[in-house]
């Protein structure tokens, strides 16, 4: 879940996000970013920040939702 979703999706927005922020079309506070929090070593949640456009979220939720069936698959 976590490589995936986050070093493949979230990590490729940032570096667009980064990159938009260089050629000045969005402030640097507006980049998205995320929070892991775990319970032990059990990822509890995701928090996205600043996601900022309805394509983003989308993406994201689906991304997610594939990512958790795909580890619930590899559990049986």
């Amino acid at each position: 879940m976590k490589s995936f979703f986050i070093d493949r999706i979230i990590a490729d927005m940032k570096r667009k996000d980064s990159s938009d922020v260089q050629r000045g079309k969005i402030q640097p506070d507006s980049v998205i970013d995320y929070v892991i929090n775990k319970n032990g070593s059990h990822i509890r949640e995701i928090i996205v920040k600043n996601y900022r456009q309805k394509d983003r979220v989308n993406e994201i939720i689906n991304t997610a939702a594939w990512s958790f069936s795909r580890m619930i698959e590899n559990t049986k």
